[in-house]
């Protein structure tokens, strides 16, 4: 009967994790989420980067056009009315020297 209350010898179970390891795997593990947190946050401010600069540069593209458009507009202008010119000189001209009917 005494038996019963022998010490019996520790076995330790194999799978067990004490609370240091515990812990530290779960420190660990909250670590790496917030560095993924922080490249994904970085990237996608790097995209938004990207697309802001990507859509300044299309804005600054369509402006030079449009300047283009109305310069080649303008001077298309200026040569019909130069070309208008010379040509009421020239029968201007013609009328003048042409002879009379009297």
């Amino acid at each position: 009967m005494l038996e019963k209350f022998q010490p019996k010898a520790t076995i330790a179970d194999p799978a067990f994790v004490n609370r240091e390891q515990r812990r530290a795997a779960e420190l660990e593990a909250v670590r790496q989420a917030r560095i993924a947190e922080r490249e994904a946050a970085a990237k996608a401010r790097a995209d938004a980067e990207a697309a802001q600069a990507a859509a300044i540069a299309a804005a600054e593209q369509e402006a030079l056009e449009l300047k283009r458009q109305e310069r080649k507009a303008r001077k298309t202008a200026q040569k019909i009315d130069a070309s208008v010119r010379r040509q009421d000189r020239r029968d201007a001209l013609a009328a003048y020297t042409r002879p009379s009917a009297h």
